[in-house]
Order: C-alpha cells, then sequence, then structure tokens
C-alpha cells in the first residue's frame, strides 16, 4: 500500500506539472514494445533461425509469463492507479494492475532472446564478441527499464506492481536459462526429457 499510494503521489504530479503530450506520445511507443506485437515476432525469429531446444525454451517463456501474469492478477485483485484517479486514464488494456504484465513479459522474454541470441563462440571465446554481449544484455536491460518506466508514466501501473513483475519476469528467466537449461539440450535429449515429464 505505501508504494501504491508512492505512485499515485508521484503520477499525479507527473500528470499536473510535467507531462506534455510529446512526453506521452513517446512512452505509448516505448510500451508497445512490451505488447504481444513486439514480443510474438521473436518467437518466429527464434523458431526459424535457431535450434528446437532454445525456441522450446523461449515458448514455455512466453506462455508462462503470460499465465502467472494473468493469474496473480485474478489472485491479487490490485487496482492500477488511474482506477484511484480516473483523470490520470491514459491507455490501457484493463484487468488488475498486480503484477505489470510488461514488466513481466519485457524482462523474461527480452533477457531470454538475449541469451539466445548471443549463445555463440564468437560471443564467448573473443573479447570483441565478449564486449558485444555484454552491450547487447545492457541495451536490452536499458529497453526493459524503459517499459517500465513508460507504465508509471502512463499511470497504469504502481511501483510496487512493476517492481513485482520485473522481479517475476527475471526469475522466470533464470529458471529455464541458468537451472532447467533447457536450451543447451542437443538432438534427442529434448525429446527424452519431454517424453520422461510426460511419462511421469
Amino acid at each position: 500500500n505505501s508504494l501504491f499510494n508512492l505512485s499515485l503521489s508521484f503520477e499525479k504530479n507527473y500528470y499536473d506539472n510535467i507531462a506534455s503530450e510529446s512526453q506521452i506520445n513517446f512512452f505509448k511507443c516505448i510500451t508497445n514494445f512490451g505488447t504481444q506485437g513486439a514480443i510474438v515476432p521473436l518467437f518466429f525469429i527464434v523458431f526459424f533461425l535457431f535450434p528446437l531446444s532454445k525456441s522450446y525454451t523461449f515458448l514455455n517463456i512466453l506462455i508462462l509469463a503470460s499465465y502467472f501474469d494473468n493469474l496473480l492478477k485474478i489472485i491479487y485483485g490490485s487496482p492500477r492507479p488511474f482506477w484511484k484517479i480516473p483523470e490520470m486514464f491514459r491507455e490501457c488494456d484493463g484487468g488488475y494492475g498486480n503484477p505489470s504484465g510488461h514488466s513481466f513479459s519485457s524482462f523474461s522474454v527480452y533477457l531470454s532472446f538475449w541469451n539466445i541470441s548471443t549463445d555463440f563462440d564468437f560471443f564467448k571465446k573473443s573479447i570483441i564478441g565478449y564486449t558485444c554481449k555484454i552491450v547487447l544484455l545492457f541495451l536490452y536491460i536499458f529497453l526493459c527499464i524503459m517499459i517500465v518506466i513508460s507504465r508509471l508514466a502512463l499511470s497504469v501501473h504502481s511501483l510496487n506492481q512493476i517492481i513485482f513483475g520485473s522481479l517475476l519476469g527475471i526469475a522466470l528467466y533464470f529458471y529455464f536459462f541458468h537451472i532447467l537449461q533447457l536450451d543447451q539440450y542437443k538432438g534427442n535429449e529434448l525429446n527424452h526429457y519431454i517424453t520422461d515429464k510426460n511419462n511421469n
């Protein structure tokens, strides 16, 4: 509640004293990078250009991020900031606010795409490649942060909601790529993994 109320105060001040039409249009553009329209094409890139284990892992990320986002929204039933101060409404798909789906999807999907697209010897064994990998990581993180900020600027989420969503997205990424490591499976290993899961 404290973070939500702090967000209301900040967003109301931004709405009344700072926000301009050009800023709002900018944030509306940025927030689109966290929608299905921007994320789903990434899956097709992964599907057509990378091994099955990587596209399977990426598909799991997409599905689970959407599933848990909607499930947790229903469980928490938290309001969005503009529900409390209706004049701040700018644009929103509707539904409850916690966690932020854009934050959840952005961090899980863009970190996953970074991991998949830089999983080559060039990025691991050469100084230039490793430097490029780190630079790309910071660029993707910067994009995710901008998407998260846009949700505040558009008054559709509060601080606690974007923080929760971001942490969930990072956790989902780490679970699949650093604990399960499904993207590293070779040949029939993935098929055996799926078959064993189904049999159990």
